[in-house]
């Protein structure tokens, strides 16, 4: 018989030994396998989504955006530059009766949609609404308790709901809104009389050209339209979009990391204890005349067969559970995903086989090359444990590094996947390191107290490596998932709680100047407190120092020179605010002057004496910076990057704002006197913010911690491995324990106090880092002190170490299942 051939034959007859390193291997490459398909898999159908409806979700192939009226613009164009259609979509308040309710209206003209289709129930692909009815999205009908054909107020006309709205081609899936969806025809703007120069409108010009023709029209239509306008084609439009979905993706792929890199090094500790038992048969084979080829293509095979069937398992497991996460996060992503690449699958499989056969490589040769006669002579079992521990560190480190070469493909960036590993690694140690500490100080603990806890104690305190690696590992688990759940729960309550008692709880916006001292009336006697209306004025930054803006260094500083800046004016500081340099003004001023953000300066590189210029509506300003400050965001008022020195901003026109706290059971009437005296303003709930805020955060928390159940599958794969590892070991000490008196009930106590040290352990250093991340995004994110919710670390705590002592048990239980003379005959 071949060589081959008699290596079949031998790996048959492996294959039908059961053995439960093997099933701990396969489970391990099968989480491993469903983390990477189930994240790439989505991952993937996303960003084909996007790249498939690019110019559908831009509204066109190319367009012009600012956040002002651009019809004016669209006016002034040559012929040949009109837009193809122009839509405009502002915040306003919606009223049925006695219900109000803060929507977002969007006008369209009869060319919309461009792309793609627009939807309305029971109606069909349809353009723009008729003149004088609207269409609304499902939840306005609910708030407002209408049905399709009742009326509908916006600003100061009424128009008949006429349809609901199905598919919005270009509303981006997960974009925040601040309310329902309500579409209107473009004509019948005039007449709401909700758009003023000072507006808070978003305006889209769109175009569709041919693809060789874009360029061209982009390079006319900048040289065409003012500078605070943005011209931009499909590509660039979503480049935003891209980078946030690449991001999130990355981040769900660096959670599937961490399982994967367990899963592998579960494959290292099963493989290596699994060469380690069978070295009695590679030697008889060898004293038998089997070549040290024979030897390895049998194991090597095994280790295939079985990485091959966990990863086919894994992968229909990961096509399963990737088809979850378009319903885990369902309104956050495209509901019309493309189908997945199968081609993914195989993919995953042929990477399982490679990486469980890398890892497995330094055993399996140790194994090839140990000659008969250094097992025959029965070596020490710490000789034995020494050889092993050196390849298992060797196939731990491998693991390590095809893990991130791996993620470095899927994330198609070498720089992502080192850091990737770097973070994971860095993990690694501090746990490691930890669970050393640990160990050291349950060796103390274990000279007092009752039997059980002296002996598992001691055992703990020995912590062979086996036992670090598994406190690591899961660790790791207890990490994944608790972070979630601390951001959904703790940093945003720690946040709330920031907020003062009273703070405003309310922004008006969109208040006319002629409106202003009866909306102050109505405030005052509708129980608003807090109440300070503050003027408004829109401006684009034209200059800096009489030079156009340099190129934005950073994100935050291109907002600020893309978007309009909201200006106002003030005699005495705002209260909250605190100079940081320079000088207030004192009374009138010659010249105008303007009291900047510190980090606004900051981003834009702008210092005390520096000028800047602003434009409204062709009309400049320009004033000397004569102070910073650092602004109270927390306060919730009505505060502002730049303010000028009063008269400044008097010739251009301006709107009002105030921010205000009225009690929730005075809230809705005093909702619907101002709406009802004014049509034209708007509200914004801050609770419903917060509210809907929260419901963002939960979503992608059970997301997120729904993928970092696979790393603490894979810890539990580890800990399996580990305990398999040292079965031979705590086989002799049950029996020696047995045979001095010990009864299994006490066997039982010490086991379960043993592996409940190891998940306390490791649930304590999960939920340190844990509380660390928290601590660290409220220092560096929210800026507000960190107070973990201890009912949620305990909760954390008790799982994990009941999950673990379970786990644990299953793997030891034939340890008390076995005679003591049979462990003690090496049965």
């Amino acid at each position: 018989m071949s060589e081959l051939g008699t290596a079949g034959r031998l790996l048959r007859g492996e294959l039908r030994r059961p053995d439960p390193l093997l099933l701990a291997m396969l489970l391990a490459v099968a989480v491993g396998v469903a983390a990477l398909t189930s994240v790439s898999g989505f991952a993937q159908r996303v960003q084909a989504a996007i790249d498939a409806r690019a110019a559908t979700l831009l509204g066109g192939s190319v367009r012009i955006t600012a956040q002002r009226d651009l019809r004016p613009v669209a006016a002034s164009l040559p012929s040949a530059l009109r837009p193809a259609t122009t839509v405009l979509e502002l915040p306003t308040m919606a009223a049925a009766g006695e219900r109000l309710r803060l929507v977002e209206l969007k006008a369209v003209d009869a060319a919309y949609p461009l792309l793609g289709e627009l939807l309305i129930a029971d109606q069909g692909a349809r353009r723009a609404p008729a003149p004088g009815t609207v269409w609304v999205e499902p939840v306005l009908l609910a708030q407002l308790g209408i049905a399709v054909g009742d009326r509908v107020e916006l600003g100061y006309s009424a128009f008949t709901v006429a349809g609901v709205i199905a598919n919005e081609p270009d509303r981006t899936a997960g974009a925040f809104s601040i309310g329902p969806r309500v579409l209107m025809n473009l004509a019948d703007l005039p007449a709401t009389r909700l758009v003023s120069p000072q507006s808070r409108v978003r305006s889209r010009l769109l175009y569709n050209p041919s693809p060789n023709a874009a360029g061209g029209l982009v390079a006319a239509l900048k040289a065409a339209v003012p500078a605070n306008t943005t011209v931009e084609t499909a590509d660039e439009g979503l480049d935003e979009t891209r980078t946030m979905t690449r991001q999130a993706a990355d981040f769900l792929r660096l959670v599937a990391l961490a399982g994967v890199v367990l899963a592998a090094a579960a494959v290292v500790l099963s493989a290596s204890n699994l060469t380690e038992k069978r070295l009695p048969a590679a030697a008889t084979l060898k004293a038998l005349g089997a070549s040290r080829r024979l030897v390895l293509l049998t194991y090597a095979g095994l280790v295939a067969a079985v990485a091959l069937l966990g990863g086919l398992s894994g992968a229909a497991a990961g096509s399963v559970l990737e088809r979850l996460l378009p319903v885990l996060l369902s309104g956050l992503v495209p509901a019309d995903l493309p189908p997945a690449d199968v081609r993914m699958l195989p993919i995953a499989v042929l990477l399982a086989l490679l990486v469980a056969l890398a890892v497995a490589a330094p055993p399996l040769l140790r194994l090839g090359a140990t000659p008969p006669a250094a097992v025959l002579r029965a070596p020490a079992q710490g000789e034995v444990e020494r050889g092993f521990a050196r390849t298992e560190g060797a196939g731990l480190v491998l693991a390590l590094l095809l893990c991130g070469a791996v993620y470095a493909w899927l994330s198609g960036s070498v720089q992502r996947g080192l850091l990737g590993i770097g973070v994971l690694l860095s993990a690694a140690l501090l746990f490691g390191v930890g669970a050393r500490v640990l160990a050291r100080a349950a060796r103390r603990l274990s000279h007092r107290g009752p039997f059980a806890w002296r002996y598992a104690a001691a055992a703990f305190g020995r912590a062979p490596a086996h036992t670090v690696l598994a406190v690591a590992a899961l660790g790791f688990g207890v990490l994944a998932i608790l972070t979630p759940a601390l951001v959904q729960t703790d940093l945003l309550r720690q946040w709330q709680m920031r907020v003062p008692p009273g703070a405003p709880n309310r922004f008006l916006i969109d208040v006319q100047p002629d409106q202003r001292d009866t909306v102050a009336q109505l405030l005052a006697a509708g129980g608003a407190q807090d109440v300070d209306l503050r003027p408004m004025v829109r401006a684009r930054l034209a200059a800096i120092d009489g030079q156009p803006p340099p190129a934005a260094q950073n994100e935050r500083a291109r907002r600020f020179l893309e978007r309009e800046n909201n200006l106002t004016w003030r005699a005495d500081p705002e209260p909250g605010n605190r100079l940081t340099a320079g000088t207030w003004w004192g009374g009138a001023v010659p010249e105008p002057q303007i009291s900047l953000e510190q980090e606004w300066a900051a981003a834009l590189g702008v210092a005390l004496g520096d000028t800047l210029t602003f434009e409204v509506s062709g009309q400049q300003v320009t004033g000397t910076v004569t102070s910073l400050r650092e602004v109270n965001w927390e306060s919730l008022r009505s505060n502002f990057f730049v303010v000028f020195s009063p008269g400044a901003l008097d010739a251009l026109p301006a709107t009002y704002v105030t921010s205000y706290h009225v009690d929730p059971d005075r809230a809705d009437a005093l909702l619907r006197t101002l709406v009802q005296r004014f049509p034209n303003l708007t509200v914004i709930d801050l609770d419903a913010m917060t509210a809907t805020l929260q419901g963002l955060v939960a979503q992608l928390s059970r997301a997120t911690g729904f993928l970092a159940g696979f790393t603490l599958l894979a810890g539990l794969a580890v800990l399996l491995a580990a305990v398999l590892a040292e079965r031979t070991r705590l086989l002799t000490e049950a029996a020696v324990l047995r045979t001095l008196g010990a009864s299994r009930r006490q066997l039982g106590a010490v086991y379960n106090l043993r592996f409940a040290l190891l998940g306390g352990a490791a649930a304590l250093l999960g939920s340190g880092a844990a509380v660390a991340a928290g601590a660290l995004a409220c220092a560096h994110y929210l800026e507000v002190p960190y107070r973990p919710n201890a009912g949620t670390l305990l909760g954390a705590l008790l799982l994990a170490t009941a999950l673990v002592t379970l786990t644990g048990r299953l793997g030891a239980r034939r340890v008390l299942a076995t005679p003591p003379a049979q462990s003690l005959r090496g049965e």
